[in-house]
């Protein structure tokens, strides 16, 4: 017996090849990545183009200058070779490890990604009040399995939370935080069984399993009994 398999296409998040193999940035997610081997510059999606994030030509030339620096000494010929290979080598460590550290770091979900876009979602009492920097204005629903939904853009890496919560709250009330998977196209529990915040503060952050995601949603699954389930502010980082 054959099974049926059905093919699904999904936008690859970085790839590598010739600069003048990269595909058409039309299409591809934002954040999408190509690393051209014969450059090695590190292209991104932004917008819907491609922007280049990291040109190698530059530090090349900077290492052809140190070498040359090097080479002016001509009492010593021998050390000089030495110098040059190893600052070359040294160099090449350096792009390596600053190139890296940039991707990880621009991967990572800040407060600013997080409030850039926002909230959309059906919350009875409205959205926006969840990640608009403003903890006086809150947002509220009356109805369980309501979410107030948040977009970073481009997939972000998230493993910390926290709320602000609001006066009128009772405290029995229950969110749970989702991300978007989107190899799997669903929405997956991230954190469950988080309490109404009943005080008009800040909570600690709270460090979780560390995902990769590009939405999250503020999802209510028990209303707070004072009727409404207020939240003054959500943050969703890395």
């Amino acid at each position: 017996m054959k099974a049926n398999i059905t093919p699904i296409s999904r936008t690859f998040w970085s790839k590598s090849g010739l600069a003048a193999a990269r595909p058409a940035a039309t299409g591809l997610r934002n954040g999408s990545l190509w690393c051209s081997t014969d450059t090695k510059d590190i292209d991104q999606v932004q917008a819907g183009a491609w922007v280049t994030i990291f040109e190698y030509a530059a530090l090349a030339g900077a290492v052809a200058t140190h070498t040359a620096i090097a080479t002016a000494h001509q009492d010593a010929p021998a050390l000089i070779a030495t110098h040059a290979g190893v600052s070359d080598a040294h160099h090449v460590a350096m792009t390596e490890a600053l190139v890296k550290g940039y991707i990880a770091s621009f991967w990572e979900a800040t407060i600013a990604l997080f409030q850039a876009n926002v909230a959309s979602g059906d919350f009875s009492g409205g959205t926006g009040g969840v990640n608009d920097n403003n903890t006086a204005a809150e947002g509220k629903t009356d109805t369980a399995t309501t979410y107030a939904e948040i977009d970073y853009g481009f997939e972000v890496f998230i493993r910390r939370w926290r709320q602000f919560g609001h006066a009128s709250n009772v405290g029995d009330g229950v969110w749970k935080i989702q991300y978007y998977d989107e190899f799997l196209a669903t929405w997956v529990d991230w954190v469950t069984g988080i309490a109404t915040r009943a005080s008009a503060d800040w909570s600690d952050y709270t460090t979780e399993t560390i995902v990769r995601t590009q939405k999250v949603r503020l999802v209510c699954t028990t209303v707070d009994s004072e009727s409404r389930s207020y939240i003054g502010e959500l943050e969703v980082i890395f």
